[in-house]
């Protein structure tokens, strides 16, 4: 009896009575548990197993789940990105089997580009049949709506505050999204887009574009930027420089054109005023109309910024606008590399278009 009782014995029994305790008798208690669930969970792409946990559970901790997939390695092999409808009770095994069985609802991959306009989005979703013409943008500029999402979202009422918001133009983040076909196709790509834009424009960046006046007076800038002008010349600035590093020196050039009174001289600004998209206002259609007064998105021929903003953007493209550095070019073009050259007056300017255009 004192050799049973002796301390290291005594140590190893305990040890197995734990370990018959946690691998036994609390399976019981864990995976046996019933787990009433309705809800549905989009799985992303890239989402891990844990993140579907906290979309539906605040019972599972990390220890249950990492006890469970050791001992049930072969429980789950790979989320699929797509909608899962529950609505039963659950044990822990049959909570991962729904997860490892085919997906309850189709889901699509829609990718929104950056720079493009609401016109360019409506063509591609009409061409590839998932509206019909105008349909996005008859949405996307209704009153209706947009008074709808001013009531959701901070960042467009305060820009109704400041400006008559006739679009969600600018807001429409630009990314790939998993949209359901069986419901309203418009009004989830609208909302996929607003929380995108929540998501990686407003929430990181709101104390910078609130303050960017005192921002750009530190730069010796006097002029002021209403949120609206802000906006109007980031999405110009999308349009106009595709290489991020460029974008604050192009930045720079329209704020010194703007604050000298003269025309910001954007060309493909003209585009958005013959509500046509993009990849079908060509050169030619852009010289034909350079000297057209009527369209007040010509900066060609009308000073100031265009009364809207022109196209959605990256966040790259606001980020060259609030980190914009002072300086004296007026001009800039770019060489047949699509290299960059900055020019401080005219005559400058004229030579640099010699030596670098053919």
């Amino acid at each position: 009896m004192k050799r049973f009782l002796k301390p290291w014995r005594l140590f190893l029994y305990i040890i197995f009575w734990l370990w018959f305790f946690f691998g036994k008798v609390s399976s019981f208690f864990w995976w046996g548990e019933i787990w009433e669930l309705n809800t549905t969970v989009l799985v992303k792409e890239w989402d891990a197993i844990w993140d579907v946990f906290e979309k539906v559970s605040s019972w599972l901790t990390p220890m249950k789940l990492k006890w469970f997939l050791k001992k049930n390695p072969e429980s789950i092999s790979t989320l699929q990105p797509w909608s899962y409808i529950f609505s039963w009770d659950y044990s822990f095994e049959d909570f991962f089997a729904f997860l490892d069985a085919w997906p309850q609802v189709s889901y699509v991959p829609v990718t929104f580009l950056e720079w493009r306009s609401i016109y360019d989005i409506d063509a591609a979703l009409t061409r590839k049949e998932y509206t019909y013409a105008w349909e996005y943008i008859d949405f996307v500029t209704n009153d209706l709506i947009i008074n709808k999402y001013i009531n959701r979202y901070e960042f467009l009422e305060n820009a109704a505050e400041i400006w008559w918001l006739q679009t969600l133009e600018w807001f429409l983040y630009p990314e790939t999204y998993f949209v359901d076909q069986s419901k309203d196709f418009i009004d989830q790509v609208v909302f996929l887009q607003l929380e995108a834009f929540q998501k990686n424009v407003w929430e990181p960046y709101q104390d910078q574009i609130l303050g960017f006046n005192d921002y750009l007076g530190i730069q010796w800038y006097e002029a002021e930027l209403t949120w609206h002008d802000m906006l109007t010349l980031a999405s110009v600035i999308e349009k106009e420089e595709r290489v991020d590093d460029n974008k604050d020196d192009i930045a720079w050039v329209f704020l010194n054109r703007l604050d000298s009174d003269m025309r910001i001289d954007a060309d493909i600004t003209l585009c958005y005023g013959l509500e046509e998209p993009y990849e079908s206002c060509t050169p030619t259609i852009i010289v034909e109309n350079l000297r057209d007064d009527t369209n007040t998105y010509n900066t060609r021929a009308v000073s100031g910024l265009p009364p809207t903003p022109i196209a959605n953007i990256h966040v790259n493209s606001l980020i060259g606008l609030l980190d914009v550095k002072q300086s004296q070019n007026f001009f800039y073009l770019h060489d047949d590399s699509g290299r960059i050259h900055l020019s401080k007056d005219l005559p400058e300017h004229n030579r640099k278009k010699s030596k670098y255009l053919n």
